[in-house]
């Protein structure tokens, strides 16, 4: 092989490398039937390819400078404000709905200061002209609790020694659906906490589609897909390369 063939390879090599595993490459026919299948309602649809998705979602991220702990960072933080808060709201019970406020920092905001930020402070102050102290609240939180979900990388069998390298061990957990609009430039996205382990742990923000009509190959919309882009506008996340 020539020294600049060799090179050109290495490359290729390194930039899978970025969202996938060799392994990965090898059983992603196995991998995709599975996230097809999944009980939870598909993370893939029936014409997607894993290994394509990921590529698309690494090479959004490039092109605005991100990398996924980029992306990971402020939704572990926002994540835990939030079950947090549920928590503490709704110790007993299985489902209910919470909501929080917190400034660019991602710190919680009180509600004293939302209800001086509140519409009727804005008529007086254009009635007046005097200017009053206005809310630190950029973000509006909302968080539900959803069935109990685990990663679909976890049902690969444990044999042969490929597969079982890739098994994954977040099996069922508490799984709650998290909503985030910002409130200055109105740019919203919703993840989960299944969501959250799928991007850190296996670089997958979900297909596109569903696979709920699989068998008679219906492209349906994927409800919990996250897309990357849809994060970065919301967090106003830039690139510090």
């Amino acid at each position: 092989m020539k020294s600049t063939e060799k090179h050109a390879l290495e490359d290729e090599l390194e930039y899978y490398k970025q969202f996938t595993s060799f392994a990965e490459i090898g059983a992603s026919e196995i991998i995709e039937e599975l996230l097809r299948n999944s009980n939870l309602g598909g993370f893939l649809g029936p014409k997607e390819n894993l290994i394509e998705t990921k590529r698309n979602d690494y090479e959004t991220l490039r092109r605005y400078g991100l990398s996924y702990e980029d992306i990971l960072s402020p939704l572990e933080v926002i994540s835990e404000r939030a079950v947090g808060k549920y928590l503490e709201e709704h110790p007993n019970k299985a489902s209910g709905i919470s909501e929080l406020y917190l400034d660019d920092n991602y710190h919680p905001v009180s509600d004293n200061e939302i209800k001086r930020s509140g519409f009727l402070s804005e008529i007086l102050e254009r009635m007046f002209k005097k200017p009053e102290e206005h809310s630190n609240a950029v973000y509006h939180i909302t968080i539900r609790r959803l069935q109990d979900a685990h990663c679909p990388w976890s049902n690969l069998p444990e044999a042969p020694e490929e597969l079982a390298k890739l098994r994954c061990q977040y099996t069922t957990r508490p799984n709650y659906e998290i909503s985030v609009e910002n409130l200055k430039n109105h740019n919203s996205f919703r993840f989960n906490m299944l969501t959250l382990h799928l991007i850190k742990e296996h670089k997958f923000f979900e297909g596109s589609y569903s696979s709920f009509g699989h068998q008679i190959h219906l492209s349906i919309k994927n409800y919990y897909r996250v897309e990357p882009e849809s994060i970065i506008r919301t967090l106003c996340l830039k690139s510090n390369r």
